[in-house]
Parts: C-alpha cells; structure tokens; sequence
C-alpha cells in the first residue's frame, strides 16, 4: 500500500514462465475489473496455460530424442497458444465496460508479440487502448537460429519461423507496432547450458539495446523518428510518464546518442550486464552508443576497443 503512487502499472501473467507467476483466464475480468479502478495501464503476457499444459502433458508420451529437440520450446507454446490468449484478454477487456463492442476503458499493452497474427486481431480494436509491443530477439533471430545456440535462445513466448519473423519486422517498419522492449531475462551462462526443458526462459538484451536499434536504421531502413517513437515517446505516454518521452523544453533531457559509423562486434567481455553474455555476441551490428545523457548531463562516454 506504502508504494501505490510509486506504481504507473501493472502486468498479469496468462502462462507460466520462469517465476512461475500467473492467473487463469477465467480471472481475466476480475483482474481487469481492479486494474481499471486504479486508473494504470496494465501489460500482459498472453499465452494459453491450458493450451501449454495439454502439450507438456502430450511430451510425457514421447521419446527421450523428442524430448530433447531443439524446437521443443516452440512446440510446446505453439502460435496458437498466443492467439488464443490474446483473444482471451480483448474479449474480457470488452466485457468489462458498459460501453459499446470493442470499446475498451482501459489501456492495455500485448507484452512481447512473438506471431505475426497477433497484430491483425489487436487491429480490430481501438488502438488508442490496445497496444502492443515487440522485442529484438523476436526481430532477429527465428527457430532455425536455435539449432546453433540451443537454451540459450529459449524464450517466453518462443522464437518463430524466418517467414513469421520477416513479416513482423516488416509491420514493425510500417508502424504497426507501438513499443521496442527489451524483455532482459539476465540468466548466467550456466543456467542456459541446462536441457532445453530444464534451462529457464530469457536473454539479456540491455547492453545491446543500442546497437540492436543501430542495426534497424541502418541496416533494415527504418526512419529514426519511427525509433524515437517506439523506444521513448509511445512508452513514455502509455505509462502516463508525461515529463520525458521526447525534446522539448521542461522535458527530462535522458538522451541516448548512437554512432551509426562505427561497427561493433558484440563480444562478451565488453558486456555490462553481470550474467556476463549476450544472444549477439558474435554479430557485427552497424552501430554502437557513444553518449548516455541524463537529466541534461553526459553520464558516460563509451569507447569500443
């Protein structure tokens, strides 16, 4: 109660994942319900825990080889599993208010889309209460990327296809998505070398954040005012943050500034993070940050050896 004006939102879990924290779908509109009387925006994780655990409860049956493929993960929380859930939400979201179908009094952000699909069933609804985000794994890499690095590219919700990955890249571009998150999952090194089924779920993406971004501009053509929005101004007002999010005068002058002509090779003894590595390390990316700015001052100059 101490700490109710610190919080700008909420989360709700729909599945399972490494914390194990969740709630059923039938408590969706009951959730929902509280959220809306505090006036926050919540973000939800939207997969099928029953869809999930009809899986898990199919994998007992399989053989040992099965058990162990590398694709294990996304068969066990398939695409549909996603869909469904996302279903789940908007319908109770809906029903929850007295206003017209499709009319949501809430504003609520799909956590991390990982399918393609998702955006065509979010689009059916007002986008200025549904929003949705994406992350740079699910932009980056696809289920084929997993032969190679097996757990350590074990995600909640999981990679998809190259073709899934294309095409929400593609409507990443276009605007079609609100929010670029980084979902830092700070696993160590020896939590990720497990089996597939018993690593946890997760890569850490901050250190890299800034020259992920780097990679979108320059090498996908992505405009920079299209960035600004999607890592600053949209997250900025859908927690209702309203003293930062852009450059204006009386504004919180926080300021990332990049190199976008100087590659870098991400390699894990240049990494910040204590879990000490990064699902890019390895790749060259086009562009490396050279200044943090925060509340008007240059915090730390960063120079790539």
């Amino acid at each position: 109660m101490g700490m109710r004006k610190e919080v700008v939102a909420y989360k709700i879990y729909l599945a399972e994942t490494s914390g194990g924290l969740y709630i059923r779908a039938e408590m969706l509109p009951e959730a929902i319900k509280a959220v809306e009387a505090t006036s926050k925006p919540v973000v939800i994780h939207c997969e099928d825990q029953g869809i999930i655990e009809t899986r898990s409860k199919d994998l007992k049956v399989k053989s040992k080889e099965w058990r162990s493929h590398v694709e294990i993960q996304s068969w066990l929380r398939p695409e549909e599993s996603e869909l469904s859930a996302v279903r789940k939400v908007l319908s109770a979201a809906s029903a929850s208010t007295t206003l017209r179908y499709n009319q949501i009094k809430i504003k609520i952000n799909i956590a991390h889309v990982s399918v393609y699909d998702t955006l065509g069933i979010i689009g059916r609804y007002e986008r200025s209460k549904v929003y949705c985000e994406v992350t740079p794994h699910h932009l980056f890499f696809s289920t084929r990327d997993v032969i190679r690095k097996n757990a350590f590219l074990k995600t909640n919700p999981p990679l998809r296809t190259e073709e899934n990955r294309l095409r929400l890249l593609e409507a990443f571009k276009k605007g079609g998505i609100d929010f670029l998150v980084t979902d830092h999952a700070p696993h160590t090194k020896d939590e990720k070398e497990r089996d597939i089924l018993d690593a946890p779920a997760g890569v850490p993406n901050l250190d890299t954040y800034g020259n992920f971004v780097a990679w979108l501009i320059e090498s996908c053509n992505t405009h920079p005012t299209l960035i600004s929005r999607v890592c600053s101004y949209n997250p900025a007002m859908f927690l209702g943050l309203n003293d930062r999010g852009r450059i204006e005068v009386g504004k919180r002058a926080n300021l990332t500034i990049l190199d976008i002509n100087k590659r870098e090779k991400i390699r894990c003894e240049h990494l910040y993070t204590k879990c000490g590595w990064s699902p890019f390390e390895g790749y060259e990316l086009p562009g490396t940050v050279k200044h943090t700015i925060f509340n008007g001052v240059v915090e730390t100059e960063y120079e790539v050896v």
